[in-house]
């Protein structure tokens, strides 16, 4: 949804979305169709290249954020946004947590760090 929402918002920017399981992957893929700006890889986020990101959003728990960690922190280039809805580093603090108060949002809070 919120790939989606931003691409209608920003036409002019490029979009990647990663999902590795199948059922997922097809339904982004689907709700995406419309939307050219838009990538729906089925790949494993361990092992995709993220030297040309400058913004990232992540839905992944605790143990996922961490693991990838170390890769992000060799790969994103100074200045990179990652966004993450509920879940944070151990080792990084967010430069600011938003509480989300909506309904009918999946998440509580998202946190914005800058690499």
């Amino acid at each position: 949804r919120l790939t989606t929402a931003l691409a209608e918002r920003y036409p002019e920017a490029r979009f990647v979305g990663i999902e590795k399981r199948l059922l997922p992957y097809l339904l982004a893929r689907l709700h995406t169709r419309s939307l050219p700006q838009v990538q729906i890889l089925r790949a494993d986020f361990y092992n995709h290249p993220y030297r040309e990101a400058t913004h990232l959003f992540t839905y992944l728990y605790s143990g996922a954020m961490n693991a990838l960690y170390p890769k992000l922190l060799k790969e994103l280039p100074s200045g990179a946004v990652l966004l993450s809805l509920d879940f944070s580093f151990i080792e990084k603090e967010p430069e600011k947590t938003l509480e989300i108060n909506a309904p009918d949002s999946r998440g509580r809070r998202l946190l914005r760090y800058v690499f």
